[in-house]
């Protein structure tokens, strides 16, 4: 899959009263979702809440929203961990429920350099499938700038987009853009 294109609702998970994942709500909402004509849809991501879920969660919420999909959009899953075998494992479950590329911040506090470029790499080795790099200071600490993505998508070419979410976002995306030479294509 080259980069994404179009509109990728990112998918909000709907939990019961009592704390539990929502599973008819969640294939209302997925069949909705893809009933407005997006070209795809993410979940598990900070809208969708991944953190608060336990493992065995995500994995029936990925597993719904690909059988409510029934390929007639890409799903990406998010599958960000503060680890590296964690988010090797997500994004090999992601892969094998049949998700069209997985979104990956990175770790907490892992600033850009060797380590996080080690990180992405491992992760793409694992899986045949593309990777979109969440960049969201706010949720891990992380500030990537222009030239540090553009060196990780360099580095690791499974990673065929940037989700830039950090402000000033347009000023952002223009420089990104330009140090990314094409290699990659910018959502928000």
């Amino acid at each position: 899959m080259p980069g994404l294109r179009g509109v990728y609702n990112i998918l909000s998970t709907p939990f019961r009263p009592d704390g539990s994942l929502d599973e008819a709500s969640l294939r209302r909402l997925t069949e909705a979702t893809i009933g407005m004509g997006v070209d795809g849809i993410t979940v598990l991501g900070v809208a969708g809440e991944a953190q608060k879920l336990l493992p065995e969660e995500r994995r029936r919420l990925t597993e719904i929203v690909m059988e409510v999909a029934a390929g007639r959009v890409p799903i990406i899953v998010g599958t960000s961990h503060d680890g590296t075998e964690a988010t090797i494992a997500a994004s090999r479950e992601a892969q094998a429920a049949g998700a069209a590329g997985v979104m990956v911040a990175p770790p907490t506090f892992l600033q850009p350099g060797p380590a996080l470029t080690r990180h992405y790499e491992r992760v793409a080795a694992a899986i045949d499938i593309p990777i979109v790099l969440q960049d969201f200071p706010p949720v891990n600490g992380v500030t990537l700038s222009p030239r540090a993505m553009a060196d990780l998508v360099r580095a690791v070419p499974a990673i065929t987009t940037i989700k830039l979410e950090d402000p000033p976002t347009p000023q952002r995306t223009a420089q990104t853009l330009e140090l990314l030479e094409g290699r990659a294509t910018i959502v928000g």
